[in-house]
C-alpha cells in the first residue's frame, strides 16, 4: 500500500492511497475533532468517497456524510448482528 505524507496543522502523517481513491469511508465512534485523524474522513470525502459516520453524538462532518447514524456503537452493532442478510445482496428495508 502506497502512502502520502499530509501536513495537518503542525503534525505530518502518512495517509494510505486508499483515502485518495475510496468508494466509502467509515468513521466509527469518533468525535472527528482531534487532529490529525479527524481530517482523514474529510480528505476521503473530498476525493469522492461516500462518508458514513456512526457515532453516539453529532460531529462537525455530519453535513458532508452520505449516512449518519447517531447511536452507541455497541447497540448499533448488536442490532446489525440480528439482521438476516444474504451475502452479495442489499436490504431495501422492506
Amino acid at each position: 500500500m502506497r502512502t502520502h505524507q499530509v501536513a495537518l496543522g503542525q503534525t505530518a502523517c502518512l495517509v494510505p492511497d486508499l483515502l485518495f481513491t475510496p468508494e466509502c469511508a467509515l468513521a466509527l465512534g469518533s468525535s472527528l475533532v482531534v487532529e490529525p485523524a479527524a481530517s482523514l474522513p474529510r480528505l476521503a470525502a473530498e476525493n469522492g468517497a461516500r462518508l458514513v459516520i456512526l457515532n453516539r453524538e453529532q460531529t462537525p462532518l455530519d453535513g458532508r456524510a452520505s449516512l449518519v447514524v447517531n447511536a452507541p456503537l455497541g447497540e448499533l452493532f448488536a442490532a446489525v448482528a440480528k439482521l438476516e442478510l444474504t451475502p452479495g445482496t442489499a436490504s431495501d428495508g422492506g
